[in-house]
């Protein structure tokens, strides 16, 4: 409860001095009920020093139709609105269990009416709230893994580095929440939505790196793991790691706001790009290094030859001969590499040539 004076509002105790002074030798617990009823209804509409105006009592203590129907209890807690849905909850737990212990206690000494006590409040309705937004999240997280494994299936058309890309993603994920209880913080309404929607940013660069370790068989030719690497490294890693600064700078303004919720966006924007270029760039290039796929290996054309479905996919007309494509491809990447280094060689040839003639017309 809230350490201030006014934290509490209750009748009961100004009723007992009350009720006793106007009727010597009797107390709120000896007395009839007829004339306990009579002088709480009394009580009820006499203004009293007891610091509690009538309009403040008739609320606590309601009759209807001259029938006592309900009795409250106000007080306030030390939980600011602020506070996380696990504190609010933690708090609502703790009342719940006090007015559980108000009925177990009426029970064992059979106080007939005092066993359906129940603790409410209006900030209640904004728990169940908080917690739906909460739950939602974690549903949303259900949803997001398996359609980016899907997405990176489709970008990829690798099974082999799809894993490896969303076994990454996870990481990321994960580290950013253990950041935010590493802070002190827990999972409220502001980290659930800013989560929801950093998600992205720890697909982002990994997707671009797997689909260009990919390419570099399907365009160039490129067998070997660590070309590819080298490939996808020279090729995308400087991309990702400006893209990562352009959005790790985006978040920064929003630590400075005052509103509670962007100062947690920015948190989390900024430990989400943090932990998708660290993943991105030296667990999962790491990891297509040391155990990435070889030539097609784990395509879905490679899966599909290996199944044996590919000669019926064939036969039917839906796919073409993987593996004359790959051998065209990667004739036409070793006709580009000499074409390369022919064109080199006679670059050099006329070099020397117009260097001897110069030599000659010195002479």
């Amino acid at each position: 409860m809230h350490p201030s004076a006014n934290a509490l509002k209750c009748f009961l105790p100004t009723f007992q001095t009350w009720f006793s002074e106007r009727n010597p030798g009797f107390s709120t617990y000896n007395s009839s009920r007829s004339l306990f009823m009579s002088e709480l209804k009394l009580y009820r509409n006499t203004t009293v020093d007891d610091g509690l105006s009538v309009v403040e009592k008739q609320q606590l203590i309601g009759f209807i139709n001259d029938e006592l129907k309900y009795v409250q209890v106000e007080f306030y807690t030390s939980i600011d609105e602020d506070e996380t849905t696990v504190d609010k909850e933690e708090a609502r737990t703790v009342a719940d269990d006090f007015a559980d212990e108000i009925n177990n206690n009426a029970r064992s000494i059979g106080a007939v009416g005092m066993d359906d006590t129940f603790a409410a409040s209006d900030e209640w309705v904004n728990v169940e709230a908080e917690l739906g937004i909460v739950a939602g999240f974690y549903s949303g997280l259900e949803i997001c893994f398996p359609v980016a494994f899907i997405v990176l299936l489709v970008s990829t058309q690798n099974v082999l580095v799809s894993v490896y890309a969303i076994l990454s993603i996870l990481f990321i994920v994960g580290s950013v929440l253990a950041t935010i209880v590493w802070d002190g913080g827990a999972l409220g309404v502001s980290e659930a939505v800013a989560g929801v929607i950093v998600i992205g940013f720890s697909v982002d660069y990994v997707i671009h790196l797997g689909h260009t370790f990919v390419d570099a068989f399907h365009s160039y030719g490129i067998q070997p793991k660590v070309d590819r690497f080298s490939h996808a490294a020279v090729g995308m890693a400087a991309t990702v790691i400006a893209g990562g600064v352009t959005t790790f700078g985006a978040s920064l303004p929003l630590l400075a706001t005052q509103h509670l919720f962007f100062p947690t966006m920015g948190a989390l924007m900024a430990s989400t790009v943090a932990f998708s270029l660290t993943f991105s760039l030296l667990f999962f290039m790491s990891i297509l290094l040391l155990f990435g796929p070889q030539g097609d290996a784990f395509d879905f054309s490679w899966i599909l030859e290996k199944s044996g479905c590919a000669v019926y996919l064939r036969k039917w007309g839906f796919m073409k001969n993987t593996k004359h494509n790959s051998k065209s491809k990667l004739d036409e990447g070793n006709q580009k590499f000499a074409n390369q280094s022919q064109g080199e060689n006679q670059k050099n040839m006329k070099s020397t040539t117009d260097n001897k003639k110069v030599e000659t017309t010195n002479v």
